[in-house]
């Protein structure tokens, strides 16, 4: 279970998720203090931040620390009963969790098959910049630009150039280079079910 933290902070936190994000309804099992603190920050961050969290909440979608594969910071999981829920990595600090957070929340948005391709990927890692750009305003790199830059409706040529872009970007234990490009295609159909039989077995780590 999270570490204890002051009634306070968790006041405080609770007071900046009802600022803003007043109309949602908030299930207070789900929320640890370490995830509320995350998700009040979020909420009060910028708009596309502010849909995450509201998101999250509104969806249940736990949080959990837990060692993450190498090259992975964090990750979005689906099981067979159907919950889902994001896990961040136990070495990631505070101001980059709540990127990767939003990356992931954007994720869960997605079709499970999308989310397995690249065509998932290029949309969460474009959003992923906007919301770096919403938290900090750090202006993007080169190869980041020319990510940023690409059409919202790329074609199968468009995918395979950001499967390179990506995967420079990220190094190579992300595996991203092995991915389908689209979501329609037929390995997706294997994937889905077989990401969802390894989380239903998966140990989830600890609750934030």
């Amino acid at each position: 279970m999270p570490l204890k933290q002051s009634i306070d902070t968790i006041a405080r936190s609770y007071a900046l998720l009802w600022e803003n994000l007043p109309e949602l309804e908030i299930d207070p099992r789900n929320w640890g203090p370490k995830a509320l603190e995350i998700l009040s920050t979020m909420a009060k961050t910028g708009p596309i931040f502010r849909e995450a969290a509201s998101y999250l909440i509104r969806e249940d979608i736990a949080l959990y620390n837990t060692q993450e594969l190498k090259g992975v910071g964090a990750g979005w999981h689906e099981n067979f009963a159907g919950e889902r829920w994001i896990s961040i990595d136990h070495s990631i600090g505070f101001t980059h969790s709540l990127i990767l957070i939003g990356h992931e929340a954007h994720h869960m948005r997605q079709s499970i098959r999308e989310r397995c391709s690249v065509e998932g990927e290029y949309s969460a890692w474009r959003i992923g910049f906007k919301l770096r750009t919403e938290l900090s305003g750090t202006p993007l790199t080169g190869d980041e630009q020319l990510l940023a830059s690409m059409p919202d409706n790329p074609t199968r040529e468009d995918l395979k150039k950001a499967q390179q872009l990506i995967q420079k970007m990220a190094g190579p234990d992300y595996l991203i280079g092995k991915a389908p490009l689209q979501a329609e295609d037929w390995e997706t159909a294997l994937m889905a079910p077989f990401v969802k039989f390894i989380n239903t077995i998966l140990r989830r780590g600890e609750m934030l």
